[in-house]
């Protein structure tokens, strides 16, 4: 029974920014209204975060379909034996299900056909990238009793780049079994894992080793080791939450002896290097677990939930000081009524608790400190909550009407200060955020600071208004950044957000007199470029900077010529042009030096326009 307790733990989590633990609770007027979208389903759906309005639905004893809500359209997939949200990448809409012939087979919007897999992907990015990892080898096809592979474990780790099309094999160095690994979240190169390195002769001990790796296993650094006796196992398990830095992890240690099975707890802040005496610890029978616990990062702070499933109580405490203290929180609910928890795998500022089935629904967008009430009763068990902005929460009606609850205002939320991820060089304390692992090589090569200034949101999902697709981006001071996993290796990887286009399109639209298009020059010269995709010249200062750094490839063509425009962050009026990407602007103030061409602060005027500023 031990080995089975950390698999099956807390099944919904929660995430939020807390500043410190409180009470209030808010009361609303008028609450956020359900919204049917007219699309009878099953109850078993699984957002498909890959692309907006989309769902996995199961019927039971039909065929899997991929739905659209908002536009009706149906893809059919296979009819599933089983279903669960847990063999679905929410993020990029990859789903899993395994054949008769014990293979693994995925499926996606364009190949609903499905192909066959090599390995399961038993732990999947949550960063946007399509990293996956495999460690149980080909126990699962054999067995698929979870209990028996965590306690069998595996020596091989495979990993996937690709969203689980091909597969290297890592890790054949260790002797041992590999008991367990775990992820960062919010960088998934960075992996723990633990092996069970064999028995130390003459003791009744068995020798545990905690490895890390910060190039998905490439590479690998021995941290701790963990002499325990036989009948004690070890799991690994990086606290849920994107904001989450590197360096902390934790290890449940289970032990089946005497009357029941043991529960302890440890917490290490340094890599795994070392770990706290357990900060938690439960006994459970044998026969049924009635206990669990589970560990969040809230961006400044831990938060760990306990609940009871025989009592159906639940308990969360908060620390501020990395686990060394703890305070309760107080949760909007009844007594000895168990409340359900929803972790938002996009902002890392929301979280979200509901009493079912009949109890009302509440957020919190400080982690526990304020409440408000979302609807007063659901006739639900499960809510499904977007892994995208702007987000939605849905649900499916008694009649079976797929249901939605937009909550614009707490995507604000984004811009919610964290702690430092411990990745170097990443975290600026100006706004307290840290540049992803997904976006700080291409910020440091491309200029850094001066080209693109702070942080200004957490990395996160966003439904792109240019495309309507769904990427990984985040915000900067000047500019937006939007990772496209398709193009991963080459210079095309990272991309600059249209913001320029985003800005202006109103005044294009409108025919204002610097974004019309003009003849190209009579008299051509090397101090001019004109482009006659967009009907636009570039010349002198403004072309040597855009040559000097980066170009099409940075900013893309000119949309307008050169004109005198007031700075809305500073009301002075500067000369500048706007290209696809970027406004550059002339400050003769500092002629003469690198910052006479610097790019205006469009990622704080779109932040601005969304009112999350």
């Amino acid at each position: 029974m031990g080995c089975g307790l950390v698999v099956n733990l807390l099944l919904l989590g929660l995430l939020g920014f807390l500043s410190e633990p409180g009470t209030a609770q808010a009361q609303v007027d008028t609450l956020p209204q359900w919204k049917s979208t007219g699309q009878q389903v099953s109850p078993y759906v699984c957002f498909d975060g890959s692309q907006p309005n989309a769902i996995i639905s199961s019927p039971l004893n039909e065929q899997t379909i991929l739905l659209n809500w908002k536009t009706g359209e149906k893809i059919q997939l296979e009819k599933f034996s089983t279903f669960s949200c847990d063999l679905f990448d929410t993020i990029n809409g990859v789903f899993f299900n395994f054949t008769n012939a014990g293979t693994v087979r995925r499926y996606t919007d364009s190949e609903p056909q499905g192909r066959d897999m090599a390995h399961f992907p038993h732990i999947k990015a949550k960063d946007g990238s399509l990293r996956y990892y495999s460690y149980f080898g080909d126990l699962f096809k054999v067995s698929g009793a979870y209990d028996s592979l965590v306690s069998f474990g595996s020596d091989r780790l495979h990993i996937s780049e690709d969203a689980g099309i091909s597969w290297q094999e890592r890790g054949q160095q260790f002797k041992g079994k590999i008991g367990s690994l775990t992820m960062n979240e919010g960088n998934s190169k960075a992996i723990y894992i633990v092996v069970r390195d064999g028995e130390i002769a003459g003791t009744n001990l068995f020798r545990h080793i905690i490895y890390f790796s910060s190039d998905a296993g490439s590479s690998w650094e021995k941290r701790a080791t963990l002499d325990l006796p036989k009948t004690r196992t070890v799991f690994l398990r990086a606290p849920f939450g994107t904001s989450t830095p590197i360096d902390t992890v934790l290890y449940y240690e289970v032990s089946n002896e005497g009357a029941g099975d043991k529960l302890d707890l440890h917490l290490s802040n340094d890599g795994g290097r070392t770990f706290s005496n357990p900060f938690y610890s439960t006994t459970f029978g044998i026969s049924a677990m009635d206990s669990s616990v589970q560990v969040f990062h809230i961006g400044l702070g831990l938060m760990q939930v306990r609940f009871n499933q025989y009592q159906a109580e639940n308990q969360a405490f908060y620390s501020k000081d990395s686990g060394q203290n703890w305070t309760q929180v107080k949760l909007p609910t009844v007594p000895n009524q168990r409340i359900r928890f929803m972790q938002s795998s996009n902002n890392p500022a929301l979280l979200v608790v509901f009493n079912a089935p009949g109890g009302a629904g509440y957020y919190s967008r400080d982690g526990g400190l304020n409440w408000q009430k979302l609807f007063d009763n659901t006739f639900s068990d499960i809510i499904y909550l977007s892994p995208y902005t702007p987000t939605v929460l849905l649900r499916v009606s008694q009649q079976g009407q797929l249901e939605t609850l937009e909550l614009p205002e707490v995507d604000k939320y984004l811009t919610s200060p964290v702690v430092p991820s411990n990745s170097p060089n990443a975290y600026y304390q100006e706004t307290g955020l840290n540049i992803s692992p997904l976006f700080l090589k291409y910020w440091q090569e491309q200029g850094g600071l001066a080209q693109f200034g702070y942080p200004k949101t957490a990395s996160f999902r966003e439904i792109n208004s240019a495309d309507g697709k769904i990427y990984q981006v985040q915000y900067f001071e000047r500019n937006r950044f939007e990772y496209h996993p398709e193009n991963a290796g080459t210079r095309y990887e990272v991309l600059l957000g249209l913001l320029g286009n985003q800005q202006t399109q109103e005044r294009r639209d409108k025919g204002e007199m610097p974004f019309k298009s003009v003849a190209p020059p009579q008299n051509p010269s090397t101090d001019v470029l004109y482009f006659p995709n967009t009907g636009h010249s570039l010349a002198y200062g403004f072309k040597n900077y855009w040559e000097a750094n980066g170009g099409l490839t940075i900013y893309g063509y000119p949309t307008s010529e050169e004109f005198q425009e007031k700075n809305p962050d500073n009301g002075k009026t500067y000369t500048v042009q706007y290209f696809e990407r970027a406004r550059f602007e002339y400050h003769p103030e500092y002629a003469g030096t690198k910052y006479e061409v610097l790019l205006g602060l469009l990622g704080n005027a779109l932040l601005r326009a969304k009112n999350w500023l």
